[in-house]
């Protein structure tokens, strides 16, 4: 599965992943999208540009194949945060949706 991130006028980002769970909880990552060596300065666009393999999956999903994790994100439970070293628990946060 290859994904682009974007996001608008964002600062010193320090990683970005993909969560497993509802909107109204919070759950462990089972994807990595984004983590920098050092924080990013301002970002407009494209963050991180990439693919995910079953390889790529961990916590709940390692060991997993890929219809797993599409399941999670076509039964909207699936998000992805954004973490910024003014934020680190999470500056954005958004339910991933299959159109």
């Amino acid at each position: 599965m290859k994904y682009t991130l974007n996001v608008t006028d964002i600062d010193h980002v320090i990683a970005a992943h993909i969560h497993t769970g509802k909107t109204t909880e919070n759950g462990p990552i089972v994807v990595n999208l984004f983590i920098p060596a050092k924080a990013t300065g301002k970002v407009t666009g494209s963050l991180a540009q990439s693919s995910i393999k079953s390889t790529s999956l961990s916590g709940p999903l390692k060991g997993k194949q890929m219809p797993d994790l599409i399941s999670l994100m076509k039964n909207g439970q699936a998000y992805v945060i954004v973490r910024t070293a003014q934020n680190p628990p999470g500056e954005v946060r958004g339910t991933i949706t299959v159109g």
